[in-house]
């Protein structure tokens, strides 16, 4: 995430502007509580074939 982030959240209304608002609304309302979500490798020829 850089810097001069701005997150529109139309569901509740509101703007942020800039990291400090942008993560903590990020952290309680979109990614939820820790282990919530699982990254999964994936194979460099899948990424490849998405990129054409």
């Amino acid at each position: 995430m850089r810097d001069g982030v701005a997150l529109e959240a139309t569901a509740v209304g509101a703007w942020f502007d800039g990291m400090a608002t942008c993560l903590p609304f990020l952290a309680r309302h979109v990614l939820g509580s820790l282990g919530r979500w699982r990254l999964v490798p994936r194979p460099v020829a899948c990424l490849d074939e998405q990129a054409h």
